[in-house]
């Protein structure tokens, strides 16, 4: 199962959120996610929100991220390299710029959840890749998305807050195999909730292609040491 370490560019400071992306590559991480700093990112929970701000707020030249990842991109080509992006950045830098600075950097998949038709389009054209988002409570039209062509499925760990699961399919486990038996066969990584290695093992046994770690690692960007310890513990955790 492969593991994906999410980094916030730009947080605490840009340097530091590039060490600790050489960091968890060479701890053992499949790919590294790496969300682009923006004003407003809407959907993120209070704290990965507050990370992006100040990092906007420190540097809101999007081309030095551009070239950042890119480096990153090219101390590691072996890895793959996943950019969380919100619909404003596209504003910003146009829906084309954003597409040629994928295909420019080697980005394997964006990730983002607000993107407009014209910036699908725009990526569309370029082929590059983009993510689906899985279901904990099986919502046809989000289970539709995952069947069409595609990159990796990013899939909740639980429902969210004022949903239920249907019935017969409480678990991850039971989830993840009716998207299976439905005919989706893009790989479905898991996030949202893990915050220790004992989760990583319940998500393997879920039947999951991989998974991303989150809060719990940016926590540790004042010591990388401990950083390396904790990415060799999920890895353990995720080892066939």
């Amino acid at each position: 199962m492969k593991m994906v370490g999410y980094l916030s560019l730009g947080y605490p400071t840009l340097e530091r959120s590039l060490e600790m992306a050489d960091v968890y590559i060479e701890g053992g991480c499949n790919a590294v996610e790496i969300s682009i700093p923006s004003p407003n990112p809407c959907y993120e929970k209070e704290t990965i929100k507050t990370w992006m701000q100040e990092a906007y707020a420190a540097e809101a030249d999007y081309e030095v991220y551009f070239n950042a990842i890119e480096g990153i991109k090219k101390r590691h080509p072996d890895r793959e390299v996943y950019t969380m992006v919100y619909q404003e950045v596209f504003d910003m830098v146009t829906p084309q710029r954003y597409a040629d600075f994928c295909v420019q950097a080697g980005v394997d998949c964006v990730i983002s959840a607000n993107l407009t038709k014209e910036s699908i389009d725009a990526l569309d054209e370029k082929a590059v890749s983009r993510c689906s988002f899985g279901s904990f409570i099986l919502d046809p039209k989000r289970l539709n998305n995952c069947l069409k062509p595609g990159g990796l499925i990013y899939m909740q760990t639980k429902p969210f807050p004022g949903q239920t699961a249907l019935p017969g399919y409480e678990t991850l486990g039971d989830v993840i195999q009716y998207m299976h038996d439905l005919g989706i066969t893009r790989p479905i990584y898991c996030g949202g909730g893990i915050q220790s290695p004992a989760d990583v093992k319940g998500v393997k046994e879920a039947g999951a292609d991989g998974f991303f770690v989150g809060t719990a690692m940016i926590s540790l960007a004042k010591d990388l040491d401990k950083l390396r310890r904790e990415i060799y513990e999920y890895k353990a955790a995720a080892a066939d």
